[in-house]
């Protein structure tokens, strides 16, 4: 057994990378008869990252992600373990219902039988209202186009163009494909967000036959595919903190790392730790900061990833304040990038999840602010910020009523921009990173933004920290 006065291992980052980083470490490494100690170190004065919940009144606010995707296993999976599986909560899915705003005030509905803007049902391209006649046709030419898939990457807006034409890129699936990653779909690299749909064009020779084959191998009523916690997703991470055994200790801004001949020096203010490995569950800009003591190289690349600032605001009203009683009938709302708004997207909370809303005359509705042409406007000041977001919203769906209350969320510089060519680039960072034995990176700057993604690459870092631990000891 290797001992755990043997074996320290420093986390730096106390987000969902790191506690779930932090917990998968602690599972494998007794999995494996491989005593350690475990130590987080966070920067700031509370752990979680983004993954933040305000629960006024009876009210589950998110300031970061709502929900998990249920097609990536590994949140829920990380919920049962912790004993959350009681508290997992499906979305309404009777009212998965999304609408696109035209910037004249009017809310088209998102068409029906229609899958990340593909049709998925016979028919559901001729009744939809969107694209145009001349886009439907367009479209249908998927059914017969070869294979023009690149060798490697493309953009999201390349392969949609290339297999259903511009109005798709416009209008349809590229308001949704962008809008998940708040990205440019001209830039938005395919295989780091989306490989999926390549996978389908070479499988099936169209996109739309194969997501029709697909959808046509589920039996039954398709389960609900946002699935979040019934007090919030803080849930999660709180209950990760609550059973890790020893608290992240807050406040503790790494202000070097430093490698060793026995492994690594990390100093924060006056502290001084040594430990064996060091996980930078930090962003790439964070990590960069870090190593650049010691590999100017790996720095400079880490610093190239963009990040875009971005901003919630939950707006709640009074339900007679709608210009439409039935408004808030469905998930939501995506705003073109053609339209150039702040806003990029809504929710209505209270009705993607059921029993949110204590008062049933209440509406929470959440505004997504900010991509890479309008994030100045999260630098500005509350007062103004709301002023903004209000604007955008009357023009948009003719809501102009004053809310009763507004809660703001903001992530400067918080969204990597995952470009084309994204997942070479992580390649040649790990690899660069394993030249330096002990040294480990992981989170959302990598592969994959969503809150399972991040679990899944939590996961695989600490069995490569446990393996590389086991074989250290073997050796000696």
């Amino acid at each position: 057994m290797v001992h755990a006065e043997d074996f320290q291992i420093v986390i730096v980052g106390g987000g969902i990378a790191g506690l779930s980083t932090a917990w998968f470490l602690r599972k494998e490494a007794r999995a494996r008869g491989m005593a350690a100690q475990v130590r987080i170190l966070e920067a700031r004065d509370r752990a979680g990252g983004k993954v933040v919940t305000e629960r006024p009144d009876g009210l589950v606010i998110e300031g970061g992600p709502d929900s998990m995707f249920r097609e990536k296993p590994w949140g829920l999976a990380l919920c049962r373990e912790l004993g959350l599986a009681d508290d997992l909560l499906d979305c309404d899915v009777a009212r998965m219902k999304v609408a696109l705003a035209r910037g004249d005030g009017r809310l088209l509905p998102y068409p029906e039988g229609f899958r990340m803007g593909i049709p998925t049902r016979g028919g559901s391209l001729l009744t939809a209202g969107i694209p145009s006649w001349r886009g439907k046709l367009r479209m249908v030419r998927d059914l017969w186009m070869p294979d023009g898939a690149p060798e490697g990457d493309e953009s999201v807006a390349s392969f949609l163009r290339r297999r259903f034409g511009q109005e798709v890129v416009d209008d349809l699936a590229g308001p949704m494909m962008s809008g998940i990653y708040t990205a440019d779909p001209e830039r938005l690299s395919l295989l780091a967000t989306f490989p999926r749909f390549r996978d389908l064009e070479r499988k099936h020779g169209s996109v739309i036959r194969g997501m029709r084959t697909a959808a046509g191998a589920r039996r039954g009523d398709p389960p609900a595919p946002f699935v979040s916690l019934r007090g919030g997703m803080q849930t999660l991470t709180d209950r990760i903190q609550s059973r890790l055994g020893t608290a992240p200790e807050m406040g503790c801004q790494v202000t070097a790392l430093t490698p060793t001949p026995a492994g690594w020096l990390i100093r924060s203010g006056d502290m001084e730790v040594r430990a064996q490995a060091v996980v930078l569950a930090v962003p790439a800009p964070e990590a960069a900061r870090l190593v650049a003591p010691f590999d100017a190289g790996l720095a400079t690349d880490l610093r190239r990833l963009r990040f875009v600032s971005t901003a919630n605001l939950t707006l709640a009203f009074r339900r007679r304040a709608l210009p439409k009683p039935d408004m808030d009938a469905g998930f939501g709302f995506l705003v073109p990038r053609k339209a150039q708004r702040a806003v990029t997207a809504g929710t209505w909370s209270g009705t993607k999840f059921p029993g949110r809303l204590p008062d049933p005359d209440l509406v929470l509705l959440r505004l997504f602010v900010g991509n890479d042409l309008t994030e100045s406007v999260v630098a500005l000041e509350d007062d103004a910020l709301r002023a903004a977001a209000r604007e955008d919203l009357a023009r948009l769906t003719g809501i102009r009523a004053e809310p009763t209350r507004v809660w703001i969320h903001r992530w400067p510089q918080g969204n990597p921009q995952y470009d084309v060519g994204h997942l070479d680039q992580v390649d040649q960072w790990m690899a660069a990173a394993r030249v330096h034995p002990g040294l480990y990176l992981t989170g959302s700057s990598y592969r994959g933004l969503s809150l399972p993604d991040v679990v899944r690459q939590a996961e695989a870092t600490a069995k490569e920290v446990v393996d590389a631990g086991l074989r250290k000891s073997d050796a000696s």
